[in-house]
């Protein structure tokens, strides 16, 4: 960690943060989120969509006013058409679209900032002409009337909820139902963290037909390595296209597993980035490769006439200047 400076310090201050009498972090006016979300949408060009728990709720999904309980994840323009497409998903805690770990953002250095967010993922997968889809499973967290087991409470949900299934699984399977199933995607990929790990492989238990032919990649970080699936049906193709990532000492002996260079949880994601990327990379150019020339062609030109509407470049998109890929003429 870089060594604190004093201007360190005034910027925690001028934020309008800091810690109570228990050591635990004040921020008011979620001035952090606040902060967040706006450089999602004016430097970056996400949009907020709403994901309700009811799939026939009537309020807008775009617009309008959001049920303050009611997820609403952050997602490039370009989601419904772009054929590549990543998800996010974040761990536990109060931690909202874009954020890995709070208690980066809060210890006072400003220089933590990449660690402690998703900027990272977003410029990088943008740069590779990429929709990004950040998701909201931490207001699925809601009080429930009886004590939660242990493994609900990595799902994110409790024991009796009220209105039905409002758990962090639960949030992923309403993106997978409500976004990625009428997109125009072909190579899905996810990057999980902490229990948005299990969340993730728990949507690979329940949608395993669609999994398995529409993600190419899924990484996780940190959380469940998914080690207990790999004897099920489809267990080898999770294992051929998964990677974990891991904190020192904790990376196990599975050849799909490694190890980061630091101790600390909260930091996996961003010491992981680089890795994490060279992964995805490899998966979604193994994708191209494997396209038939006319269901290539046929994607491309689908998706540069779908775009022309929002008014994005879209030359760079499944060209070879995109990525490390090319693909002959």
């Amino acid at each position: 960690m870089t060594e604190y400076k004093q201007e360190d310090e005034e910027w925690f201050q001028n934020m309008g943060w800091h810690f109570n009498r228990n050591d635990d972090f004040v921020d008011k006016h979620d001035k952090l989120q606040v902060i967040l979300h706006e450089k999602l949408m004016q430097d970056y060009g996400f949009k907020k969509i709403a994901i309700p728990w009811d799939p026939n709720a009537t309020f807008p999904r775009i617009g309008g006013r959001i049920p303050p309980d009611c997820p609403r994840v952050f997602a490039t323009k370009d989601v419904h058409v772009n054929p590549k497409i990543l998800i996010i998903v974040q761990g536990l805690g109060k931690v909202a679209p874009g954020q890995w770990a709070r208690k980066l953002f809060t210890n006072g250095y400003r220089d933590q900032f990449d660690y402690a967010s998703q900027i990272p993922y977003i410029e990088r997968a943008l740069h590779l002409g990429w929709a990004v889809i950040l998701c909201d499973p931490n207001r699925a967290e809601l009080a429930s009337t009886s004590a939660p087991s242990p493994m609900s409470m990595w799902l994110g949900g409790g024991g009796s909820q009220r209105a039905g299934p409002r758990g962090r699984a639960d949030h992923v399977r309403r993106v997978w139902e409500d976004l990625i199933r009428s997109s125009s995607a072909k190579c899905v990929m996810f990057v999980a963290f902490s229990a948005g790990t299990a969340a993730t492989l728990q949507l690979f238990d329940t949608y395993r037909r669609e999994f398995v032919r529409r993600v190419k990649a899924v990484v996780l970080l940190d959380g469940d390595t998914g080690s207990s699936h790999y004897r099920q049906l489809d267990g080898p193709w999770l294992f051929k296209n998964t990677k974990s990532f891991s904190q020192r000492g904790s990376g196990g002996s599975l050849r799909n597993a490694e190890e980061v260079d630091t101790d600390d949880h909260d930091s996996v994601p961003g010491v992981a980035v680089a890795r994490v990327f060279e992964f995805l990379e490899k998966q979604h150019n193994r994708f191209m490769a494997q396209l038939p020339e006319e269901q290539y062609r046929w994607i491309r030109s689908l998706y540069q006439q779908r775009t022309s509407a929002l008014g994005r470049g879209v030359t760079r998109i499944l060209s070879s200047s995109s990525s490390s890929f090319s693909r002959r003429s």
